[in-house]
C-alpha cells in the first residue's frame, strides 16, 4: 500500500504526529475553544450512550450518535477523559496516511515522497488539531470521509463492485457522524456518472438510498438531528465563503501557478466574462453584507476586524476568492459543472446564521485534489521552493492561531 516512501518522508511524519501531543499535555484548543467546550458538553451523551439512553440528546448535540457511540465503547473500558482522549491521537494519526492513499491513487506521476509530506502536513491545521486533541465528531466524519473517497477511487479504475460498497458505507459512516457529510455524496453521485454508464449510476444511487434508511430512523428518535437552521441573509453566506475559498487556494499560490491563473484567463473568453460577472456580483453582495457575529467568518474576517479595523481586507478575499477558484482551469461545460457542484456542496454546508471556517478545513483542499483536479495545485509538487512556500504558509496560518488562542482570546 505505502512503497518507496524515503526515511525523511517518514520522520516527518512521526514529527507532526508526535507534535499532537504538545497540544495535548498544553491543553491547547486552537478552534478559539469550539472544540474543547463542544468536547465537554456532548460528553454526557457519551456517557449516556454506554447504557444506550438517547435522553435529552437535543441537549447535548444535533449531531448523529456515531462518534458519541465509539467514544462510549472506548469509554466503556478505560472509564477516563485522559485516556480516551490519547486513544483518539493515535488513530488520528491515520488520517496522513489515508489521505495519501486518496492522492497516490490518482497523482500517480507526482513523486511519493511529496505526496505522503503533503499528506502528513495536514495535521498542522487548527481545527484538525484541535478536534484530534478534543475528539470532535468532525475528525470522526473525515476518517470515514476519506477511507469512502479512497474505495470510490478504486472503484473508478477497476468497476469492482467491492470498492462501490465500501466507498459508499465509508461515506455513509461519516454522515452517521456529522450529517453534512451527505452533501458529499453529490459529488460522489456525479464521479459515477460522468466515468460509467447509467446502469451503474442507478445501482450507486440504490445503494445510496439503502445507506441513507437509518439516516430517517435516527431522525424520528431524535427530531432535533434534521433541524436545518439558514441564514436570512445568503449574500453574507456567499461573501464569507469566498473569503475562506482565498485563504486555502493561496495555500497554493506561487510564481508558477500565478502563470497558471493568468494564462486561463487571457486564453478564454468565458474565463474573461465570468471574472467580470464575479466582480461584479461580488461588489453588489457586500453592499448586503450584514454579517456582525463575533465567532465565525473565517481567518480572513477575523483578521481583518482584529488587525486592520476594517472590512475591505476581507471584501478583496472574497472577489480574489472568486476570480481564483473560476480561473484554476480554461472554462469548459464539464469543469464550470465541477466548480458550480463544488461551491454549493459548501454553500449548502454553511448557510447557517453563523459561517465556520471548520467546515472547510480541510476537506474543501482534498475536494479540489480529488474532483477539480487542477494543474493550480500540482505546482507545489513540481519545484521545491513552491512545495516549501505552502509550508511556509501553513506554519504561519498555525502560528497566528496558537497567538490568537493564546494571547488575544
Amino acid at each position: 500500500m505505502i512503497k518507496n516512501i524515503n526515511f525523511t518522508s517518514v520522520l516527518v511524519y512521526i514529527f507532526l504526529s508526535l507534535s499532537l501531543f504538545v497540544d495535548f499535555f498544553l491543553n491547547l484548543d486552537l478552534s478559539s475553544g469550539g472544540s474543547s467546550n463542544d468536547f465537554n458538553i456532548t460528553f454526557p451523551a457519551v456517557i449516556n450512550l454506554i447504557d444506550f439512553n438517547f435522553d435529552n440528546w437535543s441537549n447535548y448535540t444535533r449531531h448523529f450518535p456515531l462518534h458519541y457511540f465509539l467514544l462510549s465503547i472506548i469509554h466503556r473500558f478505560v472509564e477516563d477523559q485522559y485516556f480516551l482522549r490519547l486513544i483518539y491521537i493515535f488513530v488520528s494519526f491515520l488520517i496522513p496516511i489515508f489521505i495519501y492513499l486518496s492522492l497516490e491513487n490518482i497523482y500517480k506521476d507526482i513523486d511519493k515522497n511529496k505526496l505522503f509530506i503533503f499528506s502528513s502536513t495536514f495535521l498542522l491545521f487548527p481545527f484538525i488539531r484541535s478536534s484530534i486533541v478534543w475528539p470532535n465528531a468532525h475528525i470522526t466524519g473525515f476518517i470515514f470521509f476519506l477511507l469512502g473517497f479512497f474505495f470510490l477511487e478504486k472503484f473508478l479504475t477497476s468497476k469492482r463492485f467491492f470498492y462501490l460498497f465500501f466507498g459508499i458505507l465509508f461515506l455513509s459512516l461519516s454522515v452517521y457522524s456529522v450529517q453534512y457529510y451527505a452533501i458529499f455524496f453529490g459529488i460522489f453521485l456525479f464521479r459515477i456518472f460522468e466515468k460509467f454508464e447509467i446502469k451503474q449510476f442507478l445501482l450507486a444511487f440504490s445503494l445510496c438510498a439503502v445507506a441513507s434508511l437509518p439516516g430517517f430512523y435516527f431522525i424520528k428518535i431524535l427530531p432535533y438531528t434534521g433541524d436545518m437552521p439558514f441564514s436570512d441573509n445568503l449574500f453574507n453566506v456567499i461573501i464569507i465563503n469566498f473569503s475562506i475559498i482565498c485563504f486555502y487556494l493561496l495555500f497554493f499560490f506561487n510564481k508558477d501557478s500565478y502563470l497558471i491563473l493568468l494564462n486561463n484567463f487571457k486564453s478564454s473568453k468565458i474565463n474573461k466574462v465570468l471574472s467580470i460577472f464575479l466582480i461584479i456580483f461580488i461588489l453588489f453582495a457586500v453592499l448586503l453584507f450584514d454579517y456582525e457575529y463575533y465567532v465565525g467568518g473565517g481567518f480572513i474576517y477575523k483578521f481583518s476586524i482584529v488587525v486592520t479595523g476594517s472590512k475591505l481586507p476581507f471584501y478583496l478575499s472574497a472577489i480574489i476568492g472568486g476570480l481564483i477558484f473560476f480561473n484554476l482551469e480554461e472554462i469548459n461545460k464539464n469543469n464550470f459543472i465541477k466548480k458550480v457542484i463544488v461551491f454549493m456542496t459548501f454553500f449548502l454546508m454553511t448557510s447557517s446564521y453563523m459561517i465556520f471556517q471548520k467546515y472547510f478545513e480541510p476537506t474543501f483542499i482534498l475536494i479540489c485534489f480529488f474532483f477539480i483536479k487542477s494543474i493550480y495545485f500540482e505546482t507545489i509538487f513540481k519545484k521545491n521552493k513552491n512545495f516549501i512556500l505552502t509550508f511556509l504558509f501553513l506554519m504561519v496560518y498555525l502560528s497566528s492561531s496558537i497567538i490568537y488562542t493564546t494571547l488575544i482570546l
